[in-house]
Formats: structure tokens, sequence, C-alpha cells
């Protein structure tokens, strides 16, 4: 009779001592709307990331990459360049510079020094494109609150800069293309952005996240 209470009490103890991590949050509740993705319903557009052929980008060029949303653009606007980590020379700069129907919102440049150079290429580099075997690393643009929602219809712009060829990512399969404005030693957003009529050979692979 004595253990069958020690263990009804042992019970008691361990239930109300998680009762107590849960009320004062150091146990997550599990009907709190924080515990919740903050993204349950993300709208993707572009490339899927997916791709193993890369490109060796020149530098002193800006790339720009465009999609037109099918949706309303509700909280965010997050967009990624995938690079493959292979011969990045030291002293590599990326610059990156989101639109939203040609205004920036945002830019960010990236040292890419010292990253881990796990890509390999497989076989032979065919029109200045190989197939490599390893992942990408992503470099991200974001803009994380749009002050109001924006229409189904707008446009997202990244353009890409660096002052070194990299291998970037393409995406075989898009519907649109890459653009190309050549002879830029140097790279300043502009706040409102005129994209080139010259189409880029191949198109970057850029991932555009938001949500509808």
């Amino acid at each position: 009779m004595r253990r069958n209470q020690t263990i009804l009490l042992t019970v008691f103890v361990i239930g109300a001592s998680i009762i107590g991590l849960v009320t004062t949050g150091l146990i997550p509740n599990p009907m709190s709307p924080r515990s919740l993705p903050v993204n349950t319903n993300p709208l993707r557009l572009g490339s899927d990331g997916r791709s193993s052929k890369g490109w060796l980008m020149p530098p002193n060029t800006a790339f720009s990459t465009s999609y037109v949303a099918d949706l309303q653009l509700s909280s965010f606007v997050s967009a990624t360049l995938n690079v493959f980590p292979y011969q990045i020379q030291s002293g590599t700069f990326l610059q990156l510079s989101l639109y939203l129907d040609s205004r920036l919102v945002t830019d960010r440049k990236y040292d890419l020094s010292g990253y881990p150079q796990s890509a390999r290429i497989v076989g032979t580099v065919e029109g200045g494109v190989g197939n490599f075997t390893a992942g990408t690393l992503g470099f991200g643009v974001s803009k994380l609150s749009l002050s109001s929602p924006l229409p189904a219809g707008t446009k997202v712009t990244v353009v890409a800069w660096v002052n070194h060829p990299l291998w970037v990512q393409i995406d075989p399969s898009s519907t649109t293309h890459s653009y190309e404005s050549t002879g830029l030693s140097s790279y300043s957003a502009p706040s409102v952005f005129s994209e080139s009529t010259i189409a880029s050979p191949y198109t970057l692979s850029v991932e555009v996240e938001s949500s509808e």
C-alpha cells in the first residue's frame, strides 16, 4: 500500500513540475500560437534550387533576375542566390539587391573569403557550364516586414554582382531570363532599377519565398 502511495506521489510531483514549466514558458505550450510555424502557407517563386549545373559568373557585371508574383505578398519577401563553393578566390565579394516593382527595398554584401571549397566538377566544362557533385551555398537578401501587403502582379527582382568570377547555380528549365549590365568595376544599388535589355547566356538560380 505504501509503495502505491509513493508511486502516486511521484507521478503527482512530476505532473505538477511539467505544468509549472509550461506556465513559466520553459517548455513550449503546444496550444500557443508562438509554437506554430511563422509561414504556414509559403509562396515560392523562381528556381527550386535542385540543379547540379553551375556557370562561372563573370565579374564586374550586374545580373538581374525577375519573377512576377501570381498571388498577394502579405508579410515578407526573401530571395536566395545559390553558389557552388568551388574555386572561390580570396577577396571575393558578392552583392545582392532586392527590388519590388523596380524600387530598392534592401541590399547586402558578402565576403566569400574562407568558405570551404567542397564542390567538385564532374566531367568537362561545356559552354562555360559544369556539373557539380556537392550542394550549394545560399546567400540571401530579404525584406522581413512589409509595411502593407503587395498585390498579385508585383515584380520581384534580384540583382547580383561580384568582383571575381564565381560559380553560381543556373536554372536550365526556367521560363524567365537573367539580364546583364557589364563594365561595372564597383556596384552601388540604385534606388530605382532599370533592367538591361541584354539577356544573359543563362538564368541564375534564384529562389524567392513570401507568404500569401
